[in-house]
Parts: structure tokens; C-alpha cells; sequence
């Protein structure tokens, strides 16, 4: 029997003067696709007991941004192994509310806000840029399957 791990987190969506924005958050506790310190993610992380997926992913937002937002639309979802065991990760369409104080920072080293195309070329892996991808399909071009 295959054991999973539940996770949920946000495709935070945050307008600007400069047009649309998502939050991206580096880690530092992993490696990106180079092998160097730190990857960059869509907020995310593992479902609390007694969570509903649609909580943990507020909590997780809250807690890797320091911003609260809302479920505005359709959730995305990824499947990917991790140490033997499966990953189920499912992203919330969200809006940005407000500033909520400081992330939590012993996971999280920077939170940036980048426009689609950008979080395509710096999220680091494949499964979240699938994500972005299929969240904004006129403002972006096919994805190859390199990478």
C-alpha cells in the first residue's frame, strides 16, 4: 500500500500598478534544480490533524508570506514522490488580502511577487510551473517539457 502526504497551499494572486502579481517564497532548507542551497515554491505544506485542505492552505499562505488571503477559485493539483512516499499537493486560486506580519522565517528566507511568465522561469519545480501554467493559459506560452 502506498502511503501520502497531504499538503495544500495558495496560487496567491496580488494586483499591482505593474499588472498581476503571485507569491513565490525561497526556502533554504532544500536545493534548487542546480544543487544550490534554497528552492523557490508556490507557499505550501503539510495538513494539520483536523484540517481541512482548504485551511491548511490559508495556514500555510499566512504562515510562508505573512499576508492573509481568500479562496477565490479552482485548485490545482500535483503528485510527486519524496522520500519513498507520495506527495499530494493541492494549490487554492487565492486573492491577496493584507500584510499579516512576518513569515515564518526558519523556513523562508524571501517572498517575492512576480508576474506569471517570471514565477515560470524561477519557480523550481516542474509540478508548480505546470501549476502556474495552467492557472493563466492566455497570458503565457506553451511549456516545453525540459526542466
Amino acid at each position: 500500500m502506498t502511503s501520502y502526504v497531504l499538503a495544500a497551499g495558495g496560487l496567491v494572486e496580488r494586483q499591482t500598478p505593474e499588472g498581476l502579481r503571485i507569491a513565490v517564497v525561497h526556502r533554504t532548507l532544500y536545493e534548487d534544480r542546480d544543487g544550490q542551497p534554497g528552492d523557490w515554491v508556490l507557499p505550501k505544506g503539510k495538513m494539520e490533524p483536523g484540517e481541512t485542505l482548504e485551511e491548511a492552505a490559508l495556514r500555510e499562505v499566512e504562515e510562508e508570506t505573512g499576508c492573509t488571503a481568500r479562496l477565490t477559485g479552482p485548485s490545482y493539483r500535483t503528485e510527486h514522490s519524496v522520500g519513498g512516499m507520495r506527495k499530494l499537493v493541492s494549490f487554492f486560486r487565492m486573492e491577496f488580502l493584507a500584510e499579516a506580519g512576518d513569515f515564518d522565517s526558519s523556513e523562508v528566507a524571501q517572498v517575492v511577487w512576480l508576474a506569471p511568465g517570471d514565477a515560470l522561469e524561477q519557480l523550481t519545480y516542474r509540478t508548480e510551473r505546470q501549476v502556474v501554467h495552467d492557472a493563466y493559459p492566455g497570458l503565457l506560452t506553451p511549456m516545453s517539457s525540459s526542466r
